[in-house]
C-alpha cells in the first residue's frame, strides 16, 4: 500500500474540495454528503483524517496500527541500517513483471562480393553471390528464391555495418537466455600437527569462460530462422575445408574470428525501459542445426526448435558492455534519420504497437534512490 507524501489537513471552515491533493476529489466522491465544508462545532469529520501517514510521527497510534498489520511507509524500509523483526515486502522496490531482450550481433561470413586480384582487401559486386559459393547448390538456391535480402544478408556484417544485429533471432527467440553461476575452487594448505588445514578462495576468472547454453526459437512457414542456422552451418563446412575466404584479410592478419558473434542479454522492469540486469557473451557460435524439430508437425501454426550455442567469454553488470552496445547502435543512428519511439502512445493512450529500428541505452536522470540505466528505442 502506498501513501502520497505531504500534508493535506484542512483548516477550520475551509472548503475541502481543493485540499484533497493530489486527487482534488469532492467529499461526495469519497462517500460523504454535504457542501464540502467542515464546521468547527462538529466532530463528524476529523482534521487528521486528511493527514498523510508520511507526515505522522512513529509514536502515532495510526502508524503503530499500520505497522502491526504489516503496512509500512516508504521511509520505514531501511534494508542496510536496520533489522526487520518480521519479514517485510517492500512494494516500492518490487520487480513487478520483468521482460528479457536478447540481441545477437551479425557474424561476417563472406556471402556476397568478389575480391579483385589488384585489391586484396576490397570486395566488389557486393550485390552478387560470392564466386566461391556459386558452386554450392544450397546458396545458389537461397539466392534465387528471394532469401538474398533476408537470411543471407543478415549473415554478413560488412555488407551493411550500420545494421549490426540479427533482428530475426531477437524477434523469434522463444525462451530466456540461461547464464552460468560464478563459482570458485578452493586452495588448501598442508595439514599441521593437529591435522588441521586452512582453505583459501581461488579467483573466479574461469567462471567467465567456456560456457554452453541453449535457446528455443519459433519459425514461420518460410523457415527464415531455421535457414539462417542452416546457412551458417554450410558456410562453416566450407570454411573448414578451405573453400571460402574471409571478407577481409585483416581477419587473418589480426587473428579475428569473423564467424563468431556477441550476445547481449538485457532485462527491463515493468515500465519496459528501466534496466534491471544486463550481461554480455563473446565468441558465440551455434553448435547445432535443429533438424529433429521437423519430426513433429506443429498444431498451433508455428515451428519451434532449440539451438545449442557455445560462448568463449561472459560477463554481467559491466558498464563497458553498455558502452559496447551503444557503439553498435550508433552505427545505425549516425547513418539513418531516426526519431525516438516512446513505449506509451499518447494518441491511443495505450502501449505502443510500433516497431523499432535500433535500441540504445541512456542513464536515468532520476536518482531515487539509485541512478538506473534505461533501454530506449529509435524508429
Amino acid at each position: 500500500m502506498r501513501y502520497d507524501t505531504g500534508t493535506t489537513a484542512a483548516p477550520n471552515n475551509t472548503n475541502l474540495n481543493s485540499t484533497l491533493d493530489p486527487t482534488n476529489k469532492r467529499l461526495s466522491d469519497l462517500g460523504y454528503e454535504g457542501n464540502g465544508t467542515v464546521d468547527t462545532n462538529q466532530t463528524t469529520i476529523k482534521e487528521n483524517l486528511y493527514t498523510s501517514p508520511s507526515t505522522l510521527k512513529n509514536d502515532d497510534a495510526l502508524i503503530r496500527t499500520l505497522w502491526s498489520n504489516g503496512i509500512y511507509r516508504k521511509q520505514d524500509f531501511d534494508d542496510f541500517n536496520s533489522f526487520y523483526l518480521f519479514p517485510r515486502n517492500d512494494p516500492f522496490k518490487m520487480v513487478g513483471t520483468a521482460k528479457e531482450y536478447v540481441f545477437f550481433t551479425k557474424p561476417d561470413l563472406h556471402i556476397f562480393g568478389s575480391r579483385r586480384a589488384s585489391s586484396m582487401d576490397r570486395l566488389s559486386d557486393i550485390t552478387k553471390l560470392n564466386p566461391e559459393l556459386k558452386q554450392v547448390p544450397f546458396f545458389n538456391d537461397l539466392y534465387s528464391r528471394g532469401y538474398k535480402d533476408s537470411v543471407l544478408k543478415s549473415l554478413q556484417y560488412s555488407l551493411d555495418a550500420s545494421t549490426p544485429f540479427v533482428n530475426i533471432l531477437s524477434n523469434y527467440k522463444n525462451s530466456n537466455l540461461d547464464l552460468s553461476n560464478i563459482t570458485v575452487n578452493d586452495e588448501e594448505t598442508a595439514t599441521n600437527i593437529y591435522n588441521t588445514r586452512i582453505y583459501y578462495r581461488k579467483p573466479s576468472d574461469s567462471a567467465d569462460e567456456e560456457f554452453e547454453f541453449s535457446m528455443e526459437f519459433k519459425d514461420n512457414k518460410y523457415l527464415d530462422c531455421y535457414l539462417w542456422f542452416k546457412a551458417y552451418d554450410i558456410y562453416e563446412r566450407l570454411k573448414y575445408q578451405g573453400k571460402v575466404t574471409p571478407t577481409t584479410y585483416d581477419y587473418a592478419l589480426y587473428k579475428a574470428l569473423s564467424d563468431q558473434m556477441t550476445v547481449f542479454k538485457i532485462i527491463v522492469g515493468e515500465d519496459n525501459e528501466t534496466i534491471l540486469y544486463w550481461a554480455q557473451l563473446w565468441g558465440v557460435y551455434p553448435k547445432s542445426v535443429p533438424r529433429s524439430a521437423f519430426s513433429e508437425l506443429p498444431t498451433d501454426g508455428l515451428f519451434r526448435f532449440t539451438v545449442d550455442f557455445k560462448s568463449t567469454f561472459q560477463a554481467d553488470m559491466e558498464p563497458l558492455s553498455l558502452l559496447h552496445f551503444n557503439n553498435l547502435s550508433d552505427l545505425y543512428r549516425t547513418s539513418h534519420v531516426t526519431t525516438d519511439l516512446d513505449i506509451f502512445d499518447n494518441k491511443s493512450m495505450r502501449v505502443t504497437g510500433e516497431s523499432a529500428k535500433i535500441p540504445y541505452i541512456v542513464r536515468s536522470t532520476n536518482s531515487d534512490p539509485h541512478v538506473m540505466y534505461l533501454l530506449k528505442w529509435r524508429k
